[in-house]
């Protein structure tokens, strides 16, 4: 089987693949030329192409580790899939004609104007704002971190910034953070637990009460019984008719005086 050189499958809009580069954040051109490299390495040996799928997903976690190296925010997964599709689509269509097309004048602008573009910045930021300090309104955890603002800015335009070595301070300092977090995760989770397990033994309690209270109160009710008649008071009624029975009763004792004439 014939040698596959790299300017058999160069691309006659980015050129010669290769990997991802990681001392600088990607360009469209850097992640189309890894996408047609790995492409290439993937491909069988009855020259199928793979999936976009399992392609675009070794491509595209390459590319967040060179994010994460430079300590920046990205959307998730998927999302940075969805751009590597769209873009992908385009370049296909513009390809599509370039057998005919390749002596057209008007064809080749549009070839070199979709070359200069896609030296830019395959921007996955989380914050895409150019103002970090006046304009920036995303969540904390999306925001770019200070360190980290003028390299992103660079990026994105004159490119004339590397990323360096691991910067140890850094290093540990975000390993504090996280760890922090971590901490105040458990401790609130721990005192969820604590208040559940609380309400639990405070619900057994009263259910068990109440069960006691419905099954036996004869002697509470005696005792409550026995407690009112000591202490009640007697009623108006009550002052009147022992009056009358009183005065009856004298009256059976003590005849009524007879008038004498």
């Amino acid at each position: 089987m014939a040698t596959i050189t790299r300017e058999k499958v160069a691309c006659v809009i980015f050129g010669a693949p290769h990997e991802i580069p990681t001392n600088v954040l990607p360009t469209y051109a850097d992640v189309m030329k890894a996408y047609i490299n790995t492409r290439q390495q993937l491909t069988t040996k009855n020259n199928k192409y793979p999936p976009f799928a399992e392609v675009s997903n070794k491509v595209c976690v390459d590319v967040e580790l060179v994010w994460e190296k430079a300590s920046l925010p990205t959307v998730t997964h998927g999302r940075v899939i969805e751009t590597l599709r769209s873009y992908n689509e385009k370049y296909k269509k513009i390809l599509k004609p370039y057998k005919a097309r390749k002596g057209n004048d008007k064809y080749k602008q549009q070839l070199e104007q979709f070359r200069e573009d896609s030296d830019k910045l395959f921007d996955i930021s989380k914050c895409k704002c150019v103002d970090f300090l006046m304009s920036c309104k995303c969540k904390r955890a999306d925001k770019v971190p200070l360190s980290e603002r003028d390299f992103l800015v660079d990026q994105r335009g004159a490119r004339k910034m590397i990323i360096g070595g691991i910067d140890l301070m850094e290093t540990k300092r975000l390993q504090k953070k996280i760890s922090r977090k971590e901490s105040e995760s458990r401790r609130h989770s721990d005192s969820i637990q604590q208040e559940q397990s609380k309400q639990q033994c405070n619900s057994r309690s009263y259910n068990v009460e109440d069960k006691d209270d419905d099954t036996d109160t004869s002697d509470e009710d005696d005792t409550l019984s026995k407690s009112h008649c000591k202490h009640d008071l007697p009623t108006p009624e009550s002052k009147r008719q022992k009056m009358a029975m009183t005065s009856q009763m004298l009256n059976k004792i003590i005849p009524p005086p007879i008038a004498i004439i």
